[in-house]
């Protein structure tokens, strides 16, 4: 169960984040460079590009993102938890919450936060925790500054992200163990961290069919929405109606993508019950408390 970075992946990256955190190579050699790297006889070029980020074998490259349409407002303290499961046996829970809302360097902004919680049980068959932060422009809903950190058994990531130019450029500074790591990218579209793209799939247009990418992990992950029909999906207060999306995802530096399905309310609270995700496990999260909360 090494892939249950669950809080960094915003749902729709579920059992990619920690797989990705084991693909770092030994200490010091530079993976995200868009250089070739020279280190180790017959290591391929960079997977890494500026402009569009590279896609999966099999997934087209995202070389224009989808436009978010609906301005949901999201009330200060609004919570919502979900329960994870992996093959069957619940994991823990991921949580989202809106704590703030001000002035950040100037801007207008939202602060969101998510943080995951593992069973007690599976705790003690694995040491995983962590948490994630975004200050998002409340204009134009691009993230403004990031933050993720987490635990994954014996090692400790933290990384925190500067976005500039509406997403399109990145800054990320990232520590494994106290070692930093600095990253600077740039993009033709605007790119999202893992808790804003959460909120940000809250706007988009409810046949939506089309792209997005986020940046976390000091990579760009490309991820695929295809609008495929509507059903009612089991909630904690009943059966609610949703529609229903399929999902094809994957890092620069995955060698194929996988897949998933993403429901989301048809209602004008548009908040997400339930994400599938499949690769060599099957993860579920589903909603399981909502708390309006409430303007300050």
């Amino acid at each position: 169960m090494k892939y249950l970075m669950l809080f960094l992946s915003v749902l729709v990256m579920a059992g990619s984040g920690a797989e990705d955190a084991r693909a770092d190579v030994a200490p010091g050699v530079p993976v995200f460079s868009a250089k070739p790297s020279t280190v180790g006889a017959g290591r391929k070029k960079s997977l890494v590009r500026n402009g569009v980020p590279r896609a999966p074998k099999g997934l087209k490259a995202c070389e224009r993102s989808l436009a978010w349409t609906d301005d949901i407002f999201l009330p200060l303290g609004e919570t919502v938890r979900y329960v994870v499961n992996t093959d069957g046996l619940s994991v823990g829970t991921i949580d989202f919450k809106v704590v703030s809302r001000g002035i950040f360097s100037g801007v207008f902004a939202d602060e969101y936060r998510s943080l995951f919680k593992m069973d007690p049980f599976v705790s003690t068959l694995m040491a995983v925790q962590g948490q994630a932060a975004s200050v998002v422009s409340v204009n134009n809903k691009f993230p403004l500054k990031s933050m993720n950190r987490y635990k994954l058994e014996k090692y400790q990531f933290d990384e925190e992200i500067d976005f500039t130019r509406e997403g399109r450029g990145v800054n990320s500074n990232r520590k494994r163990d106290g070692k930093l790591t600095t990253r600077k990218r740039s993009f033709d579209e605007g790119v999202y961290d893992f808790v804003s793209a959460f909120y940000q799939l809250r706007r988009m247009p409810r046949d939506m069919d089309g792209c997005i990418v986020i940046y976390g992990n000091q990579r760009a992950y490309t991820l695929w929405f295809h609008h495929d029909g509507q059903e009612k999906i089991k909630t904690p207060i009943g059966y609610r109606l949703a529609d229903r999306y399929l999902l094809r995802y994957g890092s620069e530096l995955s060698k194929l993508p996988r897949e998933g399905t993403v429901w989301i309310g048809a209602d004008d609270l548009r908040l997400p019950y339930r994400g599938q995700f499949r690769g060599r496990h099957l993860v579920d999260a589903r909603v399981h408390l909502y708390e309006a909360g409430g303007e300050k």
